[in-house]
This record gives C-alpha cells, structure tokens and sequence, in this order.
C-alpha cells in the first residue's frame, strides 16, 4: 500500500501542479472567476482513464501459408496511461532494484548482467515471478520456466502498475499478470527476432520508459548486421505508453528491437500457463479481483492515438512514400469513428472503412458540376473527329453471328464446302497439292483442335462467340509444306 500510495502522490502533485498554473493564467488574464474546486483521488482516475488514447486499428498484410493475413491483428498501442512523475518513480524504482541485484540483495537468477561481448548483446535484465530460461542451461534445464525455481515476488510498485492496466482496461480480468521481467538497455542493445513463449498466456504487455524506440514486426524478420534488423512494419513507442501483443501479433508475427540510440527501459508484465507455473508459486492475494472502472461513454470510446496531441511518430508500413501526399489529402476527412484524418502521434494508417460522403457543396460551381457527366477537355477540332466521337465503334472485320441452334463442335467438324458462309471458319491453302491432300490435312488439323478443346465448351452460349473481338488461333502442320493456316473466327 506503501507503493500505491506513492505513486497515487506522485500523480496528486503532478495534478495539484497543474491546477496551480491554470489559476495562476486566470488571474493573470483579470478573471474573477469563482475558485475551482478540487478534484478527488476517484475523480482525477476516472478522468485519466477516459483520456487515454489508444490504437488498435493496425495493418500489415502478409502471405502466410497461401493467404493472406494480418499479422499485425491484435496489438493495442496505449499512451497517457503514465504521468510523468509516475514515470520517474517508476525509473528511480528500477535503478534501485538493479543497486539491489549488484549487491547481490536479490537471487540467484533474478537478477542477470551479462558481459557486452558484442554489439546488441548484455542488456540487463531482472525477473519476477517466475525465472525464464532462454536457452539449455549447464543444469539441464530446457528453454522455459523453470518450475523447480521460484524467484523473486513482484515489486510492491509492479503490482499498482498491474492494478491499474486491469482497472483501466488495458489487460482482460482473465488475464492478470503474475509475473514481469525487466529490460534495462544501454546504447546499442536490442532483443533479437522472437515470438515468445506459450509458457505465457496471451494477451501480454511492455511499458516503455526513458526514451523512445521502434518494434519492428513481420512473419519473416532478417538480421541486417550487429543489433539491426529489417521488418515488414515499425510501430514507434512513445515515452510511457503501453504496447498490448495479443492475437497475430503475438503468434504469428515476430517482433524484435533493434539497437537503441540511448538509455531505455522496459517492464513487460505477462501471466503464466498455469500448467507451466513453478510447482511452489502461490497466487498474490492483492492480485486477486480487480474491478476493472466503468467503461466511458460511447462518444469518448472513439478517442484514439490518432486524436492525441503531441510528437509526431509516422508508423513505417510496407510502402513509406509518399507520406506528405497522403497527409494532405487525408486532412480535414471524417471517419466513421469520428477521427478527423488518419494523422497523429503514429502517422498515417489505410482506413478500414470507406470514406464518407460529402455532406454539403461549397459553392454554386461544385453544384452545378455533381450529376453532370464529364465532358472532354479539348472538343474535336474537325467534323470527321467529332463524328468518331459519337459513332459507335464497330468490329473491324464484321462477320455474320452464327446462328443461336447451332453447336460450336458440330461447326468445327462440318468440311468446308459443307460450312455456311459466316460460320467463323476459315482455311488459306497456300500450296499447290490436290483437294484430296488438303481435305487429309484439313481432318488432321481438325482432329488436333478438337482433343486441345476444353469439354467445358459444350456449356458456353452462341452468343457468347459474338463479341467484336474475335481471337486469332494458327495452326501449323509438322511439315514445311504446304502450310496451312486456320482463323477461328470464335
């Protein structure tokens, strides 16, 4: 309680803070307003909590085992939920523990610091809750939880952290976390392409501190070199905000953090198998039937990360050109959510929903224009062009349509002087042979095109043939001579 109290202090005099400057504007400003009142503890939660913004619309399409799937379904981007004074007792709580794990205050396998032996490898790290084994260890445990350890029980200040992403919605009531682990980086540290474990149930989360840096996700992630990756799409995490995995995200997607350009901090809180746990880890009691606040109104349930003010932090998807253009063309439009443009704290994102249609005209000229059927540019500047424009096209080659009784196969096998003028069937003997030859050779080519003929076509209609454009089909004897050419005129 110690904890919470704490950190509910810390976002009490950040507010109190606030509420002094605001006065102290109006009575610059000559206002004789009366004094505002004071908000308590309850209300100044609950006023957070319907201000948080969040983002949950990402895409990134991917082929993934013959189809195409959004690997990106499932992540939730949540900022505000962390005040800066909060941020900073959080912090100066990390560098306390890990004073705490040098002093060799916590255990055996709570606390790791690895030697930098290369770029992108020692990050710190200190788990709670449980000890995750990354690799087979010299003891012969398999990579996962080791269930004959039990570590450290969560920090008192872990657990207001967790309260509150229950409280405030952010982690189902089924799914409260009973464990966390802590990544403390230095510059250049990363966490290389990994999906994590299903030892841990989904959904899971990390809260980021000190500085901002990007996860890169995709179904195939590459190592470019020492600490640095490719990836099919980038999500930026701002300072405090909260990244839920869950879905694609978390099980089809990989999802890395390539080398850091400064010092940064993350706690990921996740909740393990209960069939994975260590065999002696009890339940905490004062993680136990968090009520979560009730949920804001529909109006204020549209507020997305897209609505907050603040930096700007443009998402890379597969194609990041031509990023100005799209934010000029989306400014000013409405989305069915309310959103005005698909631009804010992470950039542009493809809209899920059409555009909608436009409510009024601005002028008498747009007016006119709406329902009037577009005209060319430049008229036709001679009376031939001008009648080509409103002549119909017509066939080239016109040919009499076959009749509608008449099957396509009995067509084909008919001989030539059996054929009706216009039936679609035409044969050039370029060479001097007897009429006896070329009706052999004409039998051949006719027995060639009809075993090449689908059995589908005995379906197809007459006057599906009549189209303007008539396919061209040449066939070609194995002798050089005489050449024969056939025109299926279809």
């Amino acid at each position: 309680m110690a904890q919470e109290d704490e950190l509910a202090a810390a976002a009490a005099e950040e507010a109190a803070a606030d509420e002094d400057g605001e006065e102290g504007e109006e009575e610059e400003a000559g206002g004789a307003g009366r004094p505002r009142a004071r908000l308590t503890r309850e209300q100044r939660e609950l006023h957070r909590f319907r201000n948080v913004l969040r983002k949950d619309d990402f895409i990134c399409l991917e082929r993934v085992k013959g189809s195409l799937v959004n690997i990106l379904a499932g992540l939730e981007l949540h900022a505000g939920v962390f005040s800066t004074a909060e941020q900073k007792r959080i912090v100066d709580c990390v560098y306390g523990l890990q004073e705490m794990g040098k002093r060799g205050e916590l255990g055996d396998r709570t606390y790791t610091e690895p030697e930098k032996w290369m770029r992108g490898k020692g990050r710190v790290t200190i788990q709670f809750g449980c000890c995750y084994n990354y690799a087979t260890d010299r003891k012969g445990n398999p990579p996962g939880i080791i269930r004959t350890f039990v570590s450290d029980p969560i920090p008192e200040l872990f657990k207001v952290m967790i309260k509150r992403l229950v409280r405030w919605r952010i982690l189902p009531t089924d799914c409260v976390p009973d464990s966390c682990i802590v990544n403390m980086y230095d510059p250049g540290d990363c966490i290389p392409p990994h999906i994590d474990s299903h030892d841990f149930v989904r959904p899971f989360c990390t809260v980021s501190f000190l500085s901002e840096c990007n996860i890169l996700f995709g179904s195939s992630l590459k190592i470019a070199g020492p600490g640095e990756f490719t990836g099919s799409f980038a999500i930026p995490l701002p300072v405090g905000s909260v990244l839920v995995i869950n879905g694609n995200g978390a099980d089809v997607a990989k999802h890395c953090v390539p080398a850091v350009p400064s010092k940064r901090i993350s706690i990921t809180f996740r909740k393990m198998d209960p069939a994975k746990r260590p065999f002696s880890f009890k339940d905490d009691p004062e993680l136990l039937n968090i009520t979560p606040l009730e949920a804001p109104a529909a109006p204020e349930t549209s507020r997305s990360l897209d609505e907050g003010k603040g930096k700007q932090l443009g998402a890379q998807t597969r194609d990041p050109g031509s990023r100005s253009s799209r934010s000029r063309k989306s400014k000013g439009r409405t989305t069915p959510a309310g959103k005005a443009g698909w631009g804010g704290i992470l950039g542009d994102q493809p809209p899920q929903h059409p555009q909608s249609p436009i409510s009024s005209v601005s002028s008498d000229r747009e007016r006119d224009s709406i329902g009037r059927s577009r005209e060319p540019r430049y008229p036709p500047s001679s009376d031939r062009e001008r009648d080509s424009v409103e002549r119909p096209r017509e066939p080239r080659h016109p040919r009499d349509a076959p009749s509608q009784g008449e099957d396509l196969r009995d067509r084909l096998n008919r001989l030539p002087h059996e054929r009706p003028p216009g039936s679609g069937v035409f044969f050039v003997n370029n060479g001097a042979d007897s009429q006896a030859r070329g009706q052999r050779m004409e039998h051949r080519q006719l027995q060639m095109i009809n075993r090449t003929i689908n059995d589908d076509m005995d379906s197809l209609s007459v006057g599906s043939h009549e189209s303007s454009e008539q396919p061209r089909v040449s066939v070609r004897t194995i002798h050089n001579r005489p050449r024969t050419r056939i025109n299926l005129g279809w």
